[in-house]
């Protein structure tokens, strides 16, 4: 197995190098810097994130609860009443 481990090094050792390593220094800052840019902007933006998050919330329950009282309120609901729009007989008369 050493043998084959040799002759493939070997074999890299004459190849030529397959890309310039002359700026990497350079990029690994480069790169490095925009994380924290990145970074930043998520940190600033985070209160504007939870601020919507509460909007959505209180429109949400806001809106759910306008609907709730709105409904009919019934003492009991016959799944088969033909008052209700989505009961079978009223879906084969077909009405709107």
């Amino acid at each position: 197995m050493s043998d084959r481990i040799d002759a493939l090094l070997a074999q890299l050792k004459t190849r030529s190098i397959d890309r310039s390593l002359a700026n990497l220094e350079q990029d690994i800052s480069r790169n490095i810097e925009l994380q924290r840019t990145e970074a930043r902007t998520v940190t600033v933006l985070m209160p504007l994130r939870a601020a919507s998050l509460a909007l959505a919330l209180v429109v949400g329950t806001t809106a759910g609860g306008a609907v709730a009282l709105s409904s009919e309120i019934r003492d009991h609901a016959e799944p088969f009443d033909s008052s209700l729009r989505l009961a079978p007989s009223s879906l084969l008369e077909g009405y709107p």
